[in-house]
């Protein structure tokens, strides 16, 4: 039996084995379709809104297969996806897992709480948030990781008959995972769950609080050595055609309060 032949009778008994990427599967394909000559180095992030003209990126999983495809060695950061006012995790689930698949494992998979105008395009209910955000991310790394054939989904906000992503992430058991927040009150869920925890433009201070309170939650569960690879801030950095523009347009914006001395 061909890999290929072996995958498409997995496909149609709807179960899953451990992942193995056929020579001439999708990802090869288009990974060396698309690829540039010259070797890429870079990360880059991309992150998701809706209903607001404060980010024009309205489908990160989009904009991620076609680097995926243009790119070789650049892990692909999605910062990220607003799965709380998303009305199916299990699609976000399964692109995540095809982008995975086409950058053959570089995928950095982020989630994000989303803004206020989401909330309201979405029709959801603000006070469930919190708990929608953690339900999507536990289904969908519940959809990555099953690997028995197909499961049902009786969750508080989410409702689904059969989950059975196809195909599974290229990584396993599944891409790494971030997260952001605001607030150092979501740092001990993130430790306990051992995520990237990233926050954006908040301030020194704030920010030490937040990494602070991970660190401490890592050390009362026992976690090894530090975790600097847990943690991630989002800076802005401005330029300008000499050195005193960049200066004056680095002046304190309306999103990062409390950045401190801007230095020369």
């Amino acid at each position: 039996m061909t890999e290929r032949t072996r995958h498409a009778e997995f496909a149609t008994r709807g179960r899953c084995p451990p992942h193995t990427l056929p020579t001439d599967g999708k990802a090869a394909r288009y990974t060396a379709a698309g690829s540039t000559s010259t070797p890429v180095v870079i990360a880059p992030m991309l992150n998701e809104h809706h209903a607001t003209a404060s980010c024009l990126n309205s489908a990160v999983p989009l904009h991620l297969a076609i680097l995926a495809r243009e790119t070789s060695r650049a892990r692909l950061l999605a910062l990220g996806n607003p799965v709380g006012n998303r009305p199916d995790p299990v699609r976000v689930a399964e692109e995540l897992a095809l982008v995975d698949v086409l950058s053959l494992g570089r995928l950095q998979a982020g989630f994000v709480r989303g803004t206020p105008t989401e909330i309201h395009a979405t029709n959801t209910n603000p006070t469930q948030q919190r708990g929608r955000f953690w339900e999507a991310i536990d289904l969908i790394t519940k959809a990555w990781t099953s690997h028995d054939g197909p499961f049902s989904w009786e969750g508080e906000y989410f409702h689904h008959r059969q989950v059975n992503v196809w195909p599974r992430p290229y990584q396993q058991p599944h891409p790494p995972i971030w997260v952001t927040t605001l607030s150092a009150s979501s740092a001990p869920e993130l430790a306990a769950r051992d995520y990237v925890m990233a926050t954006i433009i908040n301030g020194k201070e704030a920010c030490r609080s937040i990494f602070d309170r991970y660190r401490r939650t890592a050390a009362e569960l026992g976690r090894p050595g530090p975790v600097a690879d847990r943690l991630a801030y989002c800076a802005y950095v401005f330029v300008g055609e000499t050195h005193e523009e960049g200066l004056e347009q680095a002046k304190p914006q309306p999103l990062s309060p409390d950045v401190g001395p801007i230095s020369p």
